[in-house]
């Protein structure tokens, strides 16, 4: 299994979380467990060939698709590898969700190739997955994505988003709906309508998967913390929210997630 990460050059970073190209096996790992983080992910598969897990009854549809998203399926997620899967993603910034995939309707594995195929298309995928060189990979995508986000522009909704967003990454997910709409002068109701509007998601939601990642990434990078320490300085004051919370992103109790934690998330490691 191999894992390359990079931040995005800074003109990219308003509408580009992260980048990152993976390349997993399936006799060293059979899945990848995937963390609902509530960014939308551009996602180009070389083998175009594997298996999407989701749902809490563990509902399985084949990804045939080279280049997708996931909308609107219930978490936890999995991809089902095959033999081997290669793989590059574009994580967006989740206040630029609908900005940069404003024409999703019905959930599912999305095609994107009627899209976004003249901008990802055949020389592209052949170059990328060709290229031996991870600092290539990231060139050649950030060539692509400089003049593709030239045509967005960020108003004054997508600002606010961004400011509640940044407030809530800022707080590792310790933060309420309501103090939240008090930092935006706004009411609740009006504050979740524009969120869900930009994100996709509700607000109540982001702030859970916000506050789970940071918790999954302090046990990574502290592996000796008690589970009991760990839910308290998530703010968590009671065991059976903790597990509620968790086991809602990641389909499992803290108790069998944190003891076969997954090769996946030792990428957070510090």
């Amino acid at each position: 299994m191999g894992i390359v990460s990079s931040a995005p050059k800074a003109s990219l970073q308003p509408f580009i979380k992260e980048l990152y190209y993976c390349e997993f096996y399936a006799k060293e790992e059979p899945f990848v467990p995937i963390h609902d983080d509530c960014c939308y992910d551009i996602i180009l598969f070389k083998e175009a060939d594997s298996q999407f897990k989701f749902g809490p009854d563990g509902n399985i549809i084949p990804i045939k698709q080279r280049l997708f998203t996931i909308h609107q399926l219930p978490a936890p997620y999995q991809l089902l590898i095959n033999n081997k899967l290669s793989f590059f993603t574009i994580k967006i910034q989740p206040w630029c969700n609908a900005l940069i995939l404003p024409w999703l309707d019905t959930g599912g594995i999305i095609n994107l190739e009627a899209k976004l195929g003249a901008i990802f298309d055949d020389v592209l995928f052949e170059r990328l997955f060709n290229t031996e060189s991870s600092v290539e990979k990231f060139d050649l995508i950030t060539s692509l994505l400089i003049p593709f986000m030239d045509q967005y522009t960020l108003n004054d909704d997508h600002l606010l988003i961004k400011s509640v967003v940044e407030r809530v990454y800022e707080s590792e997910g310790k933060i309420t709906v309501t103090e939240l709409a008090e930092f935006g002068n706004l009411s609740r109701q009006s504050l979740n309508a524009k969120f869900k509007q930009k994100v996709y998601y509700t607000l109540k939601h982001f702030i859970t998967a916000v506050r789970i990642l940071a918790g999954i990434k302090r046990k990574v990078n502290e592996p000796e913390i008690p589970l009991t320490t760990l839910a308290y300085e998530m703010g968590y004051y009671d065991q059976a929210h903790f597990i509620k919370d968790l086991k809602q992103i990641t389909g499992l109790t803290p108790k069998a997630f944190f003891q076969n934690l997954a090769p996946f998330f030792l990428r957070h490691r510090k």
